[in-house]
């Protein structure tokens, strides 16, 4: 299962505070975070956060945190993204379409203290998407 959580960064630092909370809520209500990845770092194919949760029955899930113009960002990019994780697909066009997707994504506002270490959650990892 995978959900989207739309949190824009206004006023500025909302969108960090926001996730930290919404994390905190889920954990008290008995879910377990599992994993916090931060792909705010620019200069990759992706931006935002994705999280895994544990149900107290043990069921895996999704949660995706992204803003208005990351969830912008992906709807336009998700073609190329196909097109360039198919194994199929040569490594020299993957590497192509990989730089193409890092430009478009380094147009999208990383929001205000979404790269602080730890501001998110205490599992958090920040990492950025290796090229092909």
């Amino acid at each position: 299962l995978r959900y989207t959580i739309r949190i824009d960064d206004n006023p500025s630092g909302h969108y960090a505070l926001s996730l930290r909370q919404i994390l905190g809520e889920l954990e008290e209500l008995g879910f377990t975070v599992i994993a916090v990845k931060n792909y705010w770092p620019q200069g990759d194919d992706y931006s935002g956060v994705n999280t895994v949760l544990r149900t107290s029955d043990g069921l895996l899930w999704e949660l995706q945190f992204h803003t208005l113009d990351s969830l912008a960002a992906e709807k336009e990019g998700h073609i190329l993204y196909e097109r360039m994780r198919r194994v199929e697909t040569p490594v020299d066009e993957q590497r192509r379409l990989f730089d193409e997707l890092a430009d478009h994504w380094d147009q999208v506002p990383v929001p205000d203290r979404a790269l602080e270490p730890g501001s998110l959650h205490k599992l958090e990892d920040i990492e950025k998407r290796p090229r092909p």
